[in-house]
């Protein structure tokens, strides 16, 4: 029995591992390519996350930009040479820095259910990893916003655990991919006697940038033509 047992459980092992270790390893990638970024001038700094996702492009928030050319990347400070926005709160930083990896942007919408995961810099605290999944999209058919083009763009709701200084921060698909960066919190409480329930979700816009951008993304600072 004990060697039938031993049997089993060495036949489980092969069959799990394999699929852990894929998984550790796309943690392990998307945190190399996750950096605290920092921006400040003479009124005001503040700290935020971003995403590597080509030798010289930062993905992040646009809300975290403040009026400076400078940015400071893991202590480090670099020059911002040129920026694209894609009007949905999301900025492409062109520095100075060399990245000597970066992830693959995927602008193809989820579904709700699908895994994701983010490393973040919450709470002052570098590269926090945390796990969720897609809770909801909303689809907004109003067209009247302070938003590119007049329409307000599709909402992604998040499951996952975030904080201030995680705005920016790229979120991942099970395949490493960066599948949407977060923007905000959604916090909602209602009063129960003499206790507040609250629930917080997080969220972020739809990737909207052209291939244009994206394409610039990966040559920027290169030969490439």
């Amino acid at each position: 029995m004990n060697k039938l047992i031993a049997v089993a459980l060495g036949f489980l092992f092969l069959l799990c591992s394999p699929a852990g270790n894929a998984r550790n390893d796309v943690i392990s990638k998307a945190a190399q390519v996750t950096y605290n970024i920092e921006e400040s001038n003479l009124v005001q700094s503040g700290q935020c996350s971003a995403t590597a996702i080509g030798p010289h492009a930062l993905l992040t928030a646009s809300h975290c930009e403040l009026p400076t050319d400078t940015i400071t990347i893991n202590g480090a400070d670099s020059a911002i040479l040129a920026l694209r926005r894609d009007g949905n709160d999301h900025t492409i930083y062109f520095v100075d820095r060399k990245f000597d990896s970066w992830a693959t942007v995927n602008e193809t919408l989820p579904d709700v259910g699908d895994n994701v995961f983010i490393i973040g810099n919450s709470a002052g605290i570098d590269g926090v990893l945390r796990k969720g999944y897609v809770a909801m999209i909303k689809k907004p058919e109003v067209t009247e916003s302070i938003f590119s083009e007049g329409k307000i763009p599709v909402v992604l709701v998040y499951d996952i655990n975030g904080f201030m200084g995680d705005s920016g921060a790229g979120v991942f698909n099970e395949a490493g991919e960066v599948q949407g960066v977060l923007t905000a919190a959604q916090v909602e409480e209602s009063k129960q006697g003499d206790q507040t329930v609250s629930i917080k979700f997080m969220d972020g816009f739809k990737l909207a940038f052209t291939a244009a951008d994206l394409q610039a993304a990966q040559t920027f600072g290169t030969d490439s033509k």
